[in-house]
């Protein structure tokens, strides 16, 4: 009965139009310097490689000289996310087929935050590496070190004795700092990962902001730009907070992996329920992932609110 109501047509189109429309509007991270990948497998493996340096020649026939290239390789786990409605009737779900109906444009919705979600969480928390060649070799836990955590009462001196602030213009040089000291990056593009309440703390300080910086955090508030310092700014509300204290970041392009399982976008199923009186489920499923690659690309402010 369920083939014959919703054939397999039309559970395709509803599919398609729920990735359509995630695609149309974007997460908030999407193209904002993510090193994208695709896993063939519910974990996979990703090389990180060290630098290298040229060595100069000052004879013929010298001998070669070879660097130790440091190899790791960082895990990443996709993991199977699902968002799921039940509706009363056959009727009710027929509606759902319009690519701008509520369901499909609140689902495709989710799939957004649900990315951005996983991201901060990989880009914040504990990353794990390979450091054999063996699939037996443990996998080890990264950290971010404690030198790229800025403290909350960080007022641009090696003193740490002071009163609690918000966001300020001596957190931001340091976050800037702090993901600029390689060489490697001054051609990366860099970003700076914020909410409206750290922009409206910027313009409250007045004291410490000049007039011309002022006008730029202005302009940022009001959309008109989106840098500052150097970097690009986006504007993300589920940023985690604890006791009052929010966290806030800045990284490197290609610092942050995000991956989507291969052959596993979006999948959206229609289905009837007997145990719940004929009732029809209608649900949409992907699997993704994400890992921090470089912990020297990635700076880490806490700002109170």
């Amino acid at each position: 009965m369920a083939d014959n109501l919703f054939p397999a047509a039309f559970v395709q189109q509803y599919s398609s139009n729920v990735e359509h429309l995630a695609a149309r509007n974007k997460h908030i991270f999407a193209g904002k310097g993510l090193r994208l990948e695709s896993c063939n497998a519910a974990v996979e493996y990703f090389d990180q490689v060290g630098s290298l340096r040229m060595h100069k020649i000052t004879s013929r026939n010298a001998d070669t000289v070879y660097d130790k290239q440091a190899h790791f390789r960082r895990r990443v786990a996709c993991c199977p996310y699902g968002s799921a409605v039940i509706f009363d009737s056959a009727d009710k779900v027929r509606g759902i087929i319009d690519p701008n109906s509520t369901t499909a444009v609140d689902q495709a919705a989710a799939i957004n935050v649900c990315k951005d979600e996983v991201i901060v969480a990989a880009a914040l928390g504990t990353a794990y590496r390979k450091e054999g060649d063996q699939l037996t070799d443990p996998d080890v836990a990264v950290e971010l070190p404690a030198d790229r955590f800025i403290p909350i009462n960080y007022d641009g001196t090696a003193s740490t004795t002071g009163p609690d602030t918000g966001l300020t213009l001596a957190k931001l040089i340091r976050l800037k700092s702090l993901i600029s000291r390689d060489d490697v990056t001054q051609g990366l593009k860099k970003y700076f990962v914020h909410n409206q309440a750290m922009l409206d703390q910027l313009l409250l300080n007045a004291q410490e902001i000049k007039s011309t910086d002022y006008n730029a955090i202005k302009a940022l508030v009001n959309g008109e730009v989106s840098t500052f310092l150097g970097m690009e700014w986006i504007k993300y509300e589920g940023l985690p907070i604890e006791n009052g204290v929010r966290t806030c970041f800045a990284y490197c392009d290609r610092a942050i992996l995000f991956a989507t399982q291969k052959g596993a976008p979006v999948n959206s199923r229609i289905k009837e329920l007997d145990a719940k009186w004929q009732s029809w489920e209608v649900k949409s499923l992907m699997d993704i992932g994400a890992t921090r690659m470089r912990e020297d690309w990635m700076s880490v402010a806490y700002c109170a609110e």
